[in-house]
């Protein structure tokens, strides 16, 4: 007669912990029975139990295994887990975790609202999904390793006390001045962040992905230069205290709501190898005094029927002037939307933002080229020069 193996599969409570047991497999993920039941203090999770004479590897944690667990302070997490669940600690009590090294992602909202949190201890991760930390107020400081990849939307949105945070430079990066320091910050990290004040993308970025930074309150000066071509749709949008625009990189086009409601914009600065604005774009801009524009062909603006839908929609262009090139005068004045502002001059040197005075040394933080590559030390002919007061001009080396 042959021998029949009984195995289990099912959810099932283990000294105090409740499991997904798969006795055949020999696994067991940590998961709970109802939301009506939750843990609280302090726990350990074993690396392995045993169910009915048969050990399990304990191997994850299943999706909102703590979810809510407000009385829950603290987890121990054995080496043995390689998943953790999405939502899997969102909205618990827990002060501080350490995530093993089988760990090689982060899900959606793991950690999300988790207001206790003030420390965590990553390993090599490649993923951090979309509000993975986000609104955890007390978090102070991450440090993540070279081999991320990928950063969710909004992963450390409203951690209004993260001042500390260290991230390896990759190309799909962009400096931010953030807590006095530039670091190299991934897109779509800092949604509704309230401490970034001088906005800097250069180098191999080429494009701004749609909802970078949207609702960035602090954003007041945007710097853009490199091998930026596109900025996506409301890559800015409702940054409310967004003053200057400065791009000097090969931008081609600008995105539908790209900068919608940035109310106190006050002067834009286009490249001459811009080629198309959608609709809305700067839309219910306000402010706008002064719009340079270095195209000597008007870019194309894709607008709809409706007026508010029009790239410069309750912008108040006639009140506004537009600064372009003096041998395109004529086009723009007989091109709409550009003939509405209420003055259409000729750029003059001084208006390029080219300046041929001196500037010490000691002022100079660092030199850029107009592609956007930092330079060792400045060249012969027009620099991007940033200062130690956060300026960024150009000028001319001699």
């Amino acid at each position: 007669m042959p021998i029949l193996a009984w195995s289990f599969t099912g959810l099932d409570k283990v000294d105090g912990i409740w499991y997904n047991i798969n006795t055949k497999a020999r696994t067991a993920e940590v998961s709970r029975k109802s939301f009506s039941e939750h843990y609280s203090g302090a726990i350990a999770i074993p690396s392995t139990i045993e169910y009915d004479g048969v050990e399990c590897v304990v191997n994850s944690i299943a999706k909102d295994a703590f979810y809510f667990c407000e009385e829950l302070t603290s987890v121990s997490i054995p080496n043995s887990v390689t998943y953790i669940g999405p939502s899997a600690f969102s909205f618990s009590g827990i002060k501080s975790i350490t995530i093993p090294d089988g760990i090689k992602t982060i899900e959606s909202g793991t950690f999300q609202s988790c207001e206790n949190l003030s420390e965590v201890n990553l390993p090599p991760i490649s993923t951090i999904g979309s509000y993975a930390f986000y609104c955890c107020k007390n978090l102070t400081s991450i440090i993540l390793s070279d081999s991320i990849q990928n950063i969710g939307l909004a992963a450390f949105a409203d951690c209004v006390k993260l001042d500390s945070l260290i991230i390896p430079s990759i190309k799909t990066y962009c400096k931010i001045k953030f807590g006095g320091t530039i670091f190299n910050v991934p897109f779509r990290l800092f949604i509704g962040k309230e401490e970034i004040k001088d906005l800097v993308i250069t180098g191999e970025v080429t494009s701004v992905p749609a909802y970078a930074f949207i609702a960035c309150k602090s954003i007041e000066n945007l710097y853009i230069s490199g091998n930026v071509a596109k900025i996506e749709d409301a890559a800015f949008y409702n940054c409310p205290n967004l003053k200057k625009i400065s791009i000097t990189s090969k931008l081609n086009t600008i995105g539908e709501a790209a900068f919608q409601n940035c109310i106190k914009l006050t002067q834009v600065e286009l490249p001459s190898t811009i080629k198309t604005i959608n609709k809305n774009a700067f839309g219910n801009c306000s402010e706008i005094t002064d719009f340079y524009c270095y195209a000597t062909i008007c870019p194309e603006t894709i607008e709809g029927s409706l007026y508010t839908t029009k790239v410069f929609y309750n912008c108040g262009i006639e009140y506004a002037t537009l600064h372009i090139p003096a041998s395109s005068l004529e086009l723009y004045k007989t091109t709409k939307p550009w003939n509405e502002f209420g003055s259409i001059v000729a750029l003059t040197e001084e208006e390029t933002g080219i300046e041929t005075t001196s500037i010490s040394n000691n002022d100079v933080q660092s030199y850029y080229s107009l592609d956007g590559k930092h330079l060792d030390a400045p060249q012969k002919g027009i620099n991007i020069v940033k200062l130690a007061n956060g300026q960024t001009k150009k000028v001319v080396i001699k």
